[in-house]
């Protein structure tokens, strides 16, 4: 129904509430012109926070970061 009108359903997800500035940035990153944004409050989020459009998801999360990062260090060590 969203994507009839236009509009995209982006689920935000965090430690705490997050700004509208920064949904707005996330919303940007992801490519959304008309964003439905819900929020999810998880305190397992150490810090940073995950944004997820349909297929698209963007992770600033410090687990995401210090994955790719653990990522990068084994593939550079093959």
């Amino acid at each position: 129904e969203l994507a009839k009108r236009g509009s995209a359903q982006v689920t935000i997800t965090a430690a705490h509430e997050v700004s509208e500035q920064t949904k707005t940035q996330l919303a940007e990153l992801l490519n959304v012109k008309k964003p439905v944004f819900s929020e999810v409050i998880d305190p397992s989020v150490i810090g940073g926070v995950k944004a997820r459009s349909g297929e698209s998801e963007i992770d600033l999360t410090v687990r995401g970061r210090l994955n790719r990062f653990k990522t990068n260090i084994v593939n550079s060590g093959s």
